[in-house]
């Protein structure tokens, strides 16, 4: 396998000056073809100016925009990190704001979900978060003292698995869904305490 370095626009433009060159001493002294080489020269000179700026132009603008792309990357993680400034003059501005938007509602969003948490840690009543599949995801401390368990041996437990042997056959998370319902559930000493759920 070849790897091929693509030319700089400095060899681009000395090799058309050299072929301009070339062409001159092989038809002769002709001014019209002597011209048409420097011409040729300055075409292939300009053309490859500008595909080197547009490169450099290019590297640039990738160096602007990584801060962005960084913070961006890290207000996914949930990481409220600020919004890169950008350099004066640049038009990243709107970007920035829309970072420092995002940042500004996860903030919101992170503040509502702890005081929510805890409110409803700090609850008397007990309180079973459950998947749609039914399993347990969450408990609040009320409910493991009232079930016995620790909320580690909850999680992922199907909840049907904590309600009474008779009260299983009647048990449903999903018949009547929004409508308060009563159980029996059965606590990590065997004691049965009752329970009133909703779907």
């Amino acid at each position: 396998m070849s790897l091929r370095r693509r030319p700089t626009p400095v060899a681009l433009a000395l090799a058309a000056a050299t072929a301009a060159r070339a062409a001159h001493a092989a038809a002769g002294p002709d001014a019209v073809t002597f011209a048409l080489g420097i011409v040729a020269a300055l075409a292939v000179g300009v053309v490859a100016g500008i595909w080197s700026g547009r490169s450099v132009l290019r590297r640039q603008r990738n160096a602007e925009l990584e801060p962005f792309t960084t913070a961006a990357e890290r207000l996914a993680r949930g990481e409220p990190v600020p919004a890169p400034e950008p350099p004066p003059g640049s038009d990243l501005r709107p970007l920035a704001g829309a970072l420092g938007q995002v940042r500004g509602g996860m903030l919101a969003a992170t503040g509502a979900r702890d005081y929510l948490n805890q409110v409803v840690t700090s609850m008397g009543d007990a309180i079973v978060l459950t998947r749609q599949d039914g399993t347990v995801n969450w408990v609040n401390p009320a409910a493991e003292r009232l079930l016995g368990y620790a909320a580690g041996d909850l999680k992922n437990r199907p909840l049907e698995s904590l309600v009474a042997e008779a009260q299983r056959p009647t048990f449903s998370l999903t018949a009547l869904p929004g409508r308060a319902r009563e159980s029996l559930f059965v606590t990590a000493p065997g004691d049965e305490v009752p329970v009133s759920y909703t779907a």
